[in-house]
């Protein structure tokens, strides 16, 4: 098949995305008319970061089900789907297509060329991944020790990790794990990443976050947008150059 037909072919696609982090890969790189349904997750602008672009979308509770009406060509998921799901999607005539797991941002990067094919928007592909390449060319050199408070506690997880280590940032492992204030105290990080996922909640993170003898602390600050960290997807470059722009102290 010609270049201009697989185009055409890829322009007609009609594709629904079943959770958040398949939306987050599916409302970046889709075409305008690819998408015809998005997660409630994908929608909802306190968990995703492009929930905006998907608004006049119809929500899905990541069923196939729940998409079988609107017809879609291909159903996106990062999850493995039931055998139940799996033949429904047979008998209608949907491909399904799995988005692999990634555990490190290099396979994020081998995620978005899938995805850019996927859709035939290689060329929005190749932008995201030559940014993501210059990204590595720079990469700095492990210096500061950065303690991440997030709502599920300090351990911003193998793949988050692996993205601030593109920032100079080593990810503080605490002896008790998940963190207590003493041990945030006694581990003196360089810096204190404070993920603003769902802040005005109360969580773990929040309560450490507030407590007077981490407070008193004479430790740098920085806010992050805290989303991208749910799935660490395409969103997560956005974040590591705004942490690389950061002034060093």
């Amino acid at each position: 098949m010609s270049a201009s037909l697989l185009l055409a072919s890829a322009a007609a696609l009609r594709v629904a995305s079943l959770d958040l982090c398949a939306d987050a890969y599916a409302l970046r790189f889709a075409r305008a008319g690819q998408l015809v349904s998005v997660s409630h997750l994908g929608r909802d602008p306190q968990e995703n970061v492009l929930a905006a672009r998907a608004a006049a979308l119809p929500g899905n509770g990541g069923r196939i089900i729940d998409v079988a009406a609107l017809k879609p060509d291909i159903v996106l998921t990062s999850r493995p789907i039931g055998t139940g799901a799996a033949r429904l999607a047979e008998r209608l005539g949907i491909r399904i297509v799995t988005l692999p797991y990634a555990a490190s941002p290099a396979e994020v990067r081998a995620t978005v060329g899938r995805v850019g094919d996927l859709f035939g928007t290689v060329p929005r592909a190749r932008q995201w991944q030559n940014r993501f390449d210059r990204l590595a060319v720079r990469r700095k050199a492990a210096e500061r020790r950065a303690l991440f408070v997030g709502p599920g506690g300090t351990d911003p997880g193998t793949l988050a990790s692996g993205w601030l280590s593109l920032a100079g940032l080593v990810p503080l492992e605490l002896e008790t794990g998940r963190g207590t204030v003493e041990a945030i105290v006694t581990a003196r990080p360089d810096l204190i990443l404070e993920s603003r996922y769902r802040e005005s909640e109360w969580h773990r993170g929040g309560r450490w976050r507030r407590h007077p003898l981490v407070t008193r602390l004479d430790i740098p600050r920085i806010h992050v947008d805290g989303r991208p960290f749910i799935c660490g997807g395409p969103a997560m470059l956005d974040v590591i150059e705004r942490l690389e722009r950061q002034p060093r102290t």
